[in-house]
């Protein structure tokens, strides 16, 4: 059994974070997600989210298509949801480059090998969380 891990805040769940979720899940049967912590938003994205790190993991696993979630480390950068979940694959979204340089550095460092794939976007232009949240 496959398992696949993705990254994201899934702060307001719209078509786009569907699509890659069942795009993440076609890669594996398995699918985990780290769910970014409320502090880490507000830092990357200058305003705190919507709902709580705990209403959006909750909010996830409703989407019936996640097998387990975690909250993300508390401290930027340590992946500890790497060791604990075990991931065959980690699948990232079109937009997240800065995390998928500073995870490639980390498994290297780490002397772990598991494939990073960079997944495509679902009508990037409609479905966007900064868009949607307009």
């Amino acid at each position: 059994m496959k398992r696949v891990l993705v990254f994201g805040t899934f702060d307001l769940i719209h078509p786009g974070h569907i699509n890659f979720l069942r795009q993440a899940r076609r890669r594996g049967r398995w699918l985990i997600v780290s769910i970014a912590r409320d502090g880490f938003v507000s830092h990357m994205k200058k305003r705190a989210p919507v709902h709580t790190e705990h209403e959006r993991l909750t909010r996830i696993l409703e989407t019936r298509l996640v097998k387990e979630a975690y909250l993300a480390d508390e401290e930027i950068g340590t992946y500890a949801v790497i060791r604990e979940a075990k991931p065959d694959i980690i699948c990232l979204g079109h937009d997240q480059d800065m995390l998928k340089d500073n995870l490639l550095n980390w498994l290297r460092e780490q002397k772990i090998e598991i494939p990073v794939v960079t997944l495509s976007a679902h009508k990037a232009h409609r479905y966007k969380s900064s868009k949607i949240r307009k």
